[in-house]
């Protein structure tokens, strides 16, 4: 299976690019599951999902997140992160989720907001992701880099 966790504070954006590439994904005949972290429930229609609210997943629902994890029987796992997620913890947590069965990739999207107003997190989420993606990027060449992250 291959999980794909989206960091970044713009929870609409993560939203966006979540939903855009499960859905791309079930075109070309993937099973997906979204393992939902973001800081508002996001609204999915056909996309078998699971919530984890209350908490983030890098630190106080990490112990929820393995199991969960390691159960799916899906291709793709899309995990949309809180953005109180610490970009050192969630490298860390997915470093633990990794394994034989699972193979593990970090998006940062990042906003101009954090660019400019905290680089420091923009620094952050950059370094500690596979890839990193400015809110201007086309969400097609994100969606291309996804499917292209593992091969």
């Amino acid at each position: 299976m291959k999980l794909i966790a989206l960091s970044g504070l713009q929870a609409g954006l993560k939203a966006e690019v979540a939903l855009g590439l499960a859905r791309t994904l079930i075109d070309s005949g993937a099973s997906v599951t979204l393992l939902d972290n973001n800081d508002h429930k996001m609204a999915v229609e056909g996309i078998e999902s699971v919530r984890f609210g209350g908490g983030c997943v890098c630190c106080s629902m990490a112990a929820q997140l393995f199991p969960a994890v390691w159960k799916l029987k899906t291709d793709y796992a899309l995990l949309v992160t809180s953005s109180a997620a610490s970009p050192e913890t969630l490298a860390y947590v997915m470093g633990q989720v990794r394994g034989e069965r699972v193979s593990v990739a970090t998006f940062a999207l990042i906003d101009d907001f954090t660019r400019t107003e905290i680089p420091y997190l923009a620094d952050q989420l950059t370094w500690y992701a596979d890839c990193a993606f400015s809110e201007t990027t086309p969400i097609q060449d994100i969606l291309d880099a996804a499917l292209n992250i593992f091969q």
